[in-house]
């Protein structure tokens, strides 16, 4: 396995803890997202968002 430079390791590092969290927030939204823009017909958000 290569070595990883001391700099990136300690890079990703100081950046691991955020990019868990914006995975772990992220996915459900950017799933509904990606489903709106290619499915028809469209629906808007207020459906999206409301109980019926």
């Amino acid at each position: 396995m290569p070595s990883v430079p001391e700099k990136l390791q300690a890079a990703w590092e100081k950046v691991q803890p955020y990019a868990k969290t914006a995975l772990h927030w992220g996915y459900i939204p950017a799933i509904i997202a990606v489903g709106m823009l290619y499915t028809e017909p469209r629906p808007s958000w207020g459906q999206l968002l409301g109980p019926m």
